[in-house]
């Protein structure tokens, strides 16, 4: 291609380079321009702004716009100050994004809905505890100055008070999009579910999202998942139930959260009918395995070795240790032993999860005896501070002192680490809840 002549045909360049992100060589088309001595425009400098801004190249987005104030030839409207708005927004520079809203109208140009509407979405991206603040601040200004904001607009302030948990504010938002007849899209939806999640505000987001619902809002996988859990949380399994039977491809997400909302309510037969809704009655390990985990939850080791036994399929490693964890979180000892063994008929090699399962099972009733027969397959500090545990419950100080001489590779680790072990976990297993009194136990043997 001809290198350009006119200035119309620099601009065009410029802007086609932007569009295809190719930032560098729109800045490097600009100064030519310039050093050609032909008079850069407001649309050559607004292209080659742009275009760093799409880049998300703010510095020199900044300072395209700095010296695009200063020309005393130019006079700027809104397009490229919104462009370098959205342009630091996505960039993280949420406050260089406010400022520049400031900038603008310092400059005497009125702020256009765009305007607005990308500085909002750079406050949300900010990690702050009042962003909902911030953002409300600058929707207010909107009404203020006559602009009826957006669904971009609205969006954004409806996120920020979704992760600040601003649920009143959210409802509110709701009733002036009802006012203005927004047509609401799955990111307002998704907004309302997070903002009420509460187990105090789900019931009126519930009723707010099927508003939305009925009027044509799109609905995606992760907003129902998330519908489904608060809804749980308010033990209300049939509507989790109802829910569940929406036209979208269950994920595993849906069904364990399905399967949770009946299980905390006891209601174990739902619980197996929603499994076989969202399985269509075809079983697979990853889907038994969820429910097998929202029984352990329940620590209902009945039902969950019935689940296993009546949906018949060849367990793997993962759900097995369901099983175990099930029986052991539910105080029962002897089916603890019976899934602890059941790894060894199917020949599955025994792993520290359902080792470590098996030991926090004879904890309650202090069974050091049993625990003795599976010392030398303990490889972590959360089998040892099950068997410290129970050796100091039962009284063993000589068996804790000789444990911890025979184990010193854990034993100078053992404070250290279960301080420092999280209060919450991704998967709960048994084991957890003895690190700290083995700790106890460990630092009273050595005192003693």
């Amino acid at each position: 291609m001809a290198d350009p002549d006119t200035v119309l045909e620099y601009n065009a360049v410029i802007g086609a380079r932007g569009r295809e992100s190719r930032w560098s060589e729109s800045l490097v088309l600009l100064e030519l321009l310039v050093q050609r001595g032909l008079v850069a425009t407001m649309v050559s400098r607004s292209a080659g702004l742009g275009a760093c801004a799409k880049a998300q190249r703010w510095q020199n987005s900044m300072e395209l716009l700095q010296g695009l104030v200063r020309a005393e030839t130019l006079r700027p409207n809104a397009i490229p100050f919104n462009a370098v708005i959205s342009g630091c927004g996505k960039s993280g520079e949420w406050k260089l994004s406010h400022q520049t809203l400031e900038i603008l109208r310092c400059s005497g140009i009125l702020p256009t809905l765009l305007s607005f509407g990308a500085a909002l979405t750079a406050i949300t991206t900010g990690v702050l505890v009042d962003t909902w603040l911030k953002a409300l601040h600058l929707y207010s200004q909107m009404w203020w100055m006559h602009l009826l904001p957006d669904l971009v607009a609205f969006n954004a302030l409806g996120s920020a008070a979704a992760v600040s948990g601003q649920w009143l504010l959210m409802l509110r938002l709701m009733e002036d999009a009802t006012k203005m007849r927004l047509q609401c899209d799955a990111i307002t939806g998704t907004a309302l579910v997070s903002a009420c999640e509460t187990l105090s505000a789900w019931q009126e987001g519930l009723v707010s999202w099927r508003s939305l619902r009925q009027d044509g809002m799109a609905v995606n996988l992760i907003q129902l998942n998330s519908v489904i859990s608060n809804v749980g949380k308010g033990l209300c399994w049939d509507l989790a139930a109802e829910l569940l039977q929406m036209s979208l491809q269950p994920d595993e997400v849906t069904l364990t959260a399905s399967l949770a909302a009946c299980c905390d309510a006891m209601q174990w037969d739902t619980a197996l009918d929603c499994f076989l809704m969202a399985t269509g009655g075809w079983s697979s390990r990853a889907s038994v395995t969820a429910l097998l985990g929202s029984l352990r939850g329940a620590q209902q080791w009945r039902m969950a070795w019935h689940s296993w036994e009546q949906l018949q399929v060849s367990p793997d490693l993962p759900c097995v240790n369901e099983l175990v964890s099930t029986s052991a979180l539910s105080f029962h000892w002897p089916q603890a032993l019976v899934d602890f063994h059941l790894l060894q008929e199917l020949r599955l090699k025994t792993d520290t999860v359902a080792l470590n399962s098996l030991l926090a099972a004879f904890l309650p009733l202090g069974k050091w005896q049993q625990i003795m027969l599976y010392l030398d397959d303990i490889r972590d500090l959360k089998g040892f501070c099950c068997v410290a545990t129970c050796y100091a419950r039962a009284a063993q100080r000589e068996r804790l002192l000789a444990l911890l001489r025979h184990s010193n590779s854990l034993r100078h680790r053992a404070p250290a680490v279960a301080s420092s072990c999280p209060s919450r976990s991704v998967r709960r297993t048994p084991a957890d809840s003895h690190l700290a009194l083995a700790q106890q136990g460990c630092e009273g043997a050595r005192q003693g």
